[in-house]
């Protein structure tokens, strides 16, 4: 290797060292208790790791978490049935302008969410 090459390795070495920083510091901040987080450099790792954090966390997020579960359950078998319904009749039964429902439709898949979401979040 010549010196040029040696020298790209040693910048791309060192920029992935800075990378990985944050998330090294989160990973040792979120294995040590409470007073040791506040007392000591996120950087250092924990004298004792402990998962508490993670379990009272856990705890907190339990109800949402079940909502969540339960809501995402029921909006993807209600989704699922609407469409397929919805799909066998556009390929079934042609009427006058099902060509050009068709194509919306299929534009429709094709746009990216965020593209719609962000004017309905300045209209409203």
């Amino acid at each position: 290797m010549g010196r040029s090459e040696v020298l790209a390795v040693a910048i791309l070495c060192v920029l992935s060292f800075l990378w990985l920083l944050p998330f090294w510091s989160v990973i040792t901040t979120a294995l040590k208790d409470d007073l040791e987080a506040r007392l000591t450099v996120p950087v250092v790792p924990p004298s004792r790791p402990t998962l508490v954090p993670f379990a009272r966390a856990l705890e907190a997020m339990k109800q949402g978490l079940f909502n969540s579960l339960v809501f995402t359950i029921f909006a993807t078998i209600f989704s699922t049935l609407i469409g397929s319904v919805n799909g066998y009749f556009l390929s079934q039964i042609r009427f006058k302008h099902s060509d050009i429902v068709f194509l919306f439709l299929s534009f429709g898949i094709f746009i990216p969410y965020h593209a719609i979401a962000i004017p309905l979040i300045m209209v409203t």
